[in-house]
């Protein structure tokens, strides 16, 4: 073996023998190829020379590769370039094809390539493999996600004559960039009541002024509400307000403005069966009684827009045990009696079906019956995938099974995704309490020298209420950096920028909305042992948390 050098021409290629000259699809390239890989081969031979030792320099071979050509095995030459020097597209078809296509390029191909070869191909080469070089590639991939989801606020601007919008995206299109953009733009925009009372002036002499219109941006989980509260914060608004609320800080808000005592049990004490029926069926009573009841209904605060995000976690169907009216449409309607033109109110609303969790009924949202007590809805089909690595996207097309097909799915297809490191599963022992602490510590430790990603920078992913209950037990500090759990008040913190640097974890279920450049998952069961859609649903939202580095951590066999 060696090294080989390969001048790719992505175009179609043909040789005119009348007047012996090339022509390509791509501008500019009419010189013979072979001439072309003969610049790259000379240009590699001499940085491998370049102060090289006796013995230093690996066998340096050249061929040119044609990936939209097929050249048969029996030919022995292509537009009289030797077979021997090319590489087609049947020889880049499968690893087989490849080896055979390699072995070929070599004279001696069975020659082993020396440590000191290797090690002087590295030194010469092999820089942007040093960790500075690989942390200058993840941050230009960031920037990179960064653009494409701008690039995306283009489809607002097509979208923009419709009052009502319903958009659908799988996990990684950018939802929440666009809830968030699009929650800035009815800020900005006029307040319908506000313009007709400007309209109604002289010039303006009566003092009344458009100050924009009041936004109602509703979240499911306390993380991802605090997460859209900090990404606001850097929006400064030229006029209008942005309230952002997760759902049971409005029930509460709700609540207390009708003065409706509210006593939910407390997490620490209370059983699953009394939190359930609190939460499913008490609150929810409480709250459409607030909704349709004209004596409280007056007391609401109200908006001139509605945005919500992961808006499939908000049910349309109640329980038949709440006793709502057979006319609602479960929280919406809640949602739509604080909007001062109700169902006729501007909104746009950021759901994927799939993403509901397995153990809560899929038939409580429905898209249409939503759409149905709206005036002007109008549905859109986010296409893509635009914040993953090709590496992560394609581990996440490889969880395939009951309880994930349905989210593959959504994801549409992925164009143009950046390159990243491959999935990495690292095993622990079980009867070693500290051994998967010692192996998550090597495997951050691995990123973080490489130049891939800071440990700060990554979010540890389990599935227990008690990080305790983990096999990282009771660790509380990872590579001399605390271990925090991402709570509102920690995310808090960080936006404020008053917290330290740490290293987050958090469950999966809590972690919906948010994403990191590496995310670890810890104590889960290997993807295709799970035997249970929820599991195997679970393990799928965790990984698809990571938009660069993805480690699992899991225990040996």
């Amino acid at each position: 073996g060696g090294v080989l050098v390969l001048e790719v021409k992505g175009g179609r290629i043909r040789h005119f023998s009348f007047t012996g000259n090339w022509e390509s699809d791509l501008a500019g390239q009419s010189d013979h190829p072979l001439n072309q890989l003969d610049q790259e081969w000379k240009g590699v031979l001499g940085q491998l020379q370049e102060n090289a030792d006796s013995g230093a320099v690996p066998h340096v071979a050249r061929a040119l590769c044609l990936p939209n050509e097929v050249i048969l095995p029996e030919q022995t030459s292509w537009n009289g370039i030797p077979r021997a020097h090319l590489f087609s597209a049947n020889d880049l078809a499968t690893p087989a094809a490849f080896a055979a296509a390699w072995r070929r390029s070599f004279p001696e191909p069975d020659t082993e390539v020396r440590p000191k070869q290797t090690q002087h191909f590295l030194n010469a080469l092999g820089s942007n493999s040093q960790p500075e070089k690989l942390r200058e590639f993840t941050d230009h991939t960031e920037a990179m996600f960064r653009e494409q989801i701008v690039s995306r606020y283009e489809l607002l601007d097509v979208l923009a004559g419709n009052r009502q919008l319903l958009i659908e995206g799988g996990c990684g299109t950018g939802k929440t960039w666009l809830a968030i953009e699009q929650a800035v733009r009815y800020a900005e925009s006029p307040n319908v009541a506000n313009v007709a009372n400007v309209g109604t002036a002289s010039n303006g002499d009566n003092g009344i002024t458009d100050d924009g219109s009041d936004v109602l941006f509703l979240c499911y989980n306390k993380a991802l509400t605090i997460y859209v509260r900090e990404l606001l914060g850097r929006r400064p608004l030229q006029r209008g307000t942005i309230t952002v609320l997760s759902w049971e800080e409005l029930a509460d808000q709700v609540l207390a403005d009708c003065e409706i005592p509210n006593s939910p049990p407390d997490p620490a004490t209370a059983s699953s069966e009394s939190m359930r029926a609190y939460y499913e069926q008490e609150m929810p009573g409480l709250l459409m009684t607030c909704a349709t009841e004209a004596a409280l209904r007056f007391r609401l605060r109200l908006f001139d827009a509605l945005v919500v995000d992961e808006a499939q976690d908000h049910d349309t169907r109640l329980p038949d045990t709440v006793g709502a009216p057979a006319d609602t449409c479960g929280w919406w309607t809640l949602y739509t009696a604080m909007l001062n033109e109700g169902n006729a109110a501007r909104m746009a609303l950021f759901y994927d079906c799939p993403q509901r969790p397995p153990f809560r009924d899929h038939g409580a949202f429905d898209p249409q019956a939503l759409a149905a007590t709206l005036t002007q809805p109008a549905f859109v089909r986010l296409p893509a995938a635009v914040r993953y690595t090709r590496q992560i996207f394609d581990y996440l097309r490889s969880l395939q099974g009951e309880g994930t097909d349905d989210l593959i799915a959504s994801f549409g297809s992925a164009r143009m995704l950046p390159e990243g490191p491959p999935v990495e599963t690292v095993h622990y022992t079980t009867d070693d309490a500290s051994d998967a602490i010692r192996v998550l510590e090597a495997l951050l430790k691995r990123w973080r020298d490489s130049g891939l990603c800071e440990p700060h920078d990554v979010l540890i992913l389990h599935v227990r209420k008690d990080l305790a209950a983990t096999p990282l037990g009771g660790c509380t500090r990872l590579l001399n950096l605390p271990l925090v759990e991402t709570s509102a008040a920690e995310v808090e913190s960080q936006s404020t920028g008053n917290s330290k640097p740490a290293i987050r974890h958090t469950t999966i279920h809590k972690a919906k909305g948010l994403d990191a450049r590496g995310v670890v998952l810890v104590g889960l069961h290997p993807f295709e042992e799970l035997n249970t859609a929820s599991f195997r649903h679970t393990f799928f939202m965790g990984a698809s948390r990571a938009k660069q580095l993805l480690g699992i951590v899991i225990a040996k066999q």
